[in-house]
């Protein structure tokens, strides 16, 4: 377990558990980054993303992901996405 230096106290639950309950974005340009993001946060946690309304994003973020296959493209977009929302 680990432990909080400034306290002692036990960090529970782990970062890397705490980690899952966040969503994140797949804007970030690069495939290792995706495949990192979903290793860290879980595939049903990556949504789809992009800039707007600055013009650094992509026009297409869906192929910033589609390297994981249509179907993992179709979750962010959709299921994901409306888990994040809170619209289940």
């Amino acid at each position: 377990m680990r432990v909080c230096a400034s306290t002692s106290t036990p960090i529970w639950p782990p970062p890397s558990t705490a980690a899952r309950r966040f969503f994140v974005d797949c804007l970030v340009h690069d495939p290792g980054a995706v495949d990192r993001a979903v290793e860290v946060f879980g595939e049903d946690k990556v949504v789809l993303g992009s800039d707007w309304p600055f013009p650094m994003g992509t026009k297409d973020p869906a192929s910033l992901i589609a390297h994981r296959g249509t179907e993992f493209v179709e979750r962010a977009a959709t299921e994901n996405a409306r888990t994040a929302l809170g619209a289940r």
